[in-house]
């Protein structure tokens, strides 16, 4: 979705939140192209022969989050990481129903993903005005950012543990971008002050389905924000997952780059590759 269309969506679940049944009907048609996208890619994932279909998935999802659930979403990136919980949660009970998940490694995995989603349904109860936390180094932030930060801890100690179980734990896309939307307040606390002595440049991140983020090093100073840089010396496209990986050190960027997930360019496109080494492991 282009920006603005992503701002439409948010517009209409800010009315759905003061009673506005009508902002429904324009919702779900503005919204359907993106979950069959969702749904068809959970789908690709599914056994062969599986009982469920993409319509099917969506039809279902629409009915959980719709038909029983308060609304409490706050953004459009709140409400994608709802839709793929809920289909993460019907496609397991469609499994467990079958009897296709009874190793104990399996359901720890299963169990971490819950505790990502319990996170951000207690987080969408806080709805417009959520309160603040304070972070280390005296830091604070509002609750849907520190939703951000936790969901990245789950996901990311979640994939270690998956992988130590030779289990398959994917990032979800709307996850991913919740994620990368909470670190980037605090990551300055993460700069490696070696690292970066006497490091000045300004990078663009634009995360795909997701937000745009600055970061500006003065002198290995740091400044990140939300939005663009016109000056930019190195600007990254990055997918969420792609993203999330490399920064965290699980993977290396050239995974990604082949395939498009990471992308550099501009005056110095050289920088992104050395960018993950500004800063400590986290």
């Amino acid at each position: 979705m282009p920006a603005d269309a992503h701002h439409q969506v948010t517009a209409l679940l800010s009315a759905l939140r003061t009673g506005d049944a009508a902002a429904k009907d324009e919702l779900l048609e503005r919204i359907y192209p993106e979950l069959r996208r969702i749904a068809g890619r959970y789908m690709r994932a599914e056994r062969p022969g599986h009982t469920l279909h993409t319509t099917g998935l969506v039809n279902e999802v629409y009915v959980r989050l719709f038909g029983t659930m308060k609304v409490t979403w706050q953004n459009r990136a709140h409400f994608f990481a709802a839709v793929a919980r809920e289909m993460r949660h019907i496609l397991v009970d469609y499994a467990r129903a079958r009897n296709a998940q009874k190793r104990p490694d399996r359901n720890l995995v299963v169990a971490l993903q819950d505790a990502v989603e319990d996170v951000i349904r207690r987080v969408g109860r806080f709805g417009d005005d959520p309160p603040e936390y304070r972070y280390h180094g005296g830091q604070t932030v509002f609750a849907d950012r520190a939703l951000g930060i936790l969901v990245a801890e789950y996901l990311i100690h979640g994939g270690d543990i998956a992988r130590a179980l030779h289990a398959r734990f994917p990032i979800p896309r709307e996850e991913g971008v919740v994620a990368i939307d909470g670190v980037v307040p605090i990551v300055d606390g993460w700069v490696d002050a070696d690292a970066a002595k006497g490091h000045t440049a300004t990078y663009e991140i634009r995360i795909r389905t997701g937000g745009t983020y600055t970061l500006r090093f003065r002198d290995g100073v740091l400044e990140a924000h939300d939005g663009s840089a016109a000056d930019a010396d190195c600007r990254i496209s990055a997918d969420p997952s792609a993203f999330l990986l490399v920064n965290y050190r699980r993977r290396s960027p050239w995974r990604f780059i082949p395939a498009g997930r990471l992308i550099a360019w501009g005056r110095r496109p050289w920088l992104g590759l050395s960018l993950t080494g500004r800063f400590h492991r986290p």
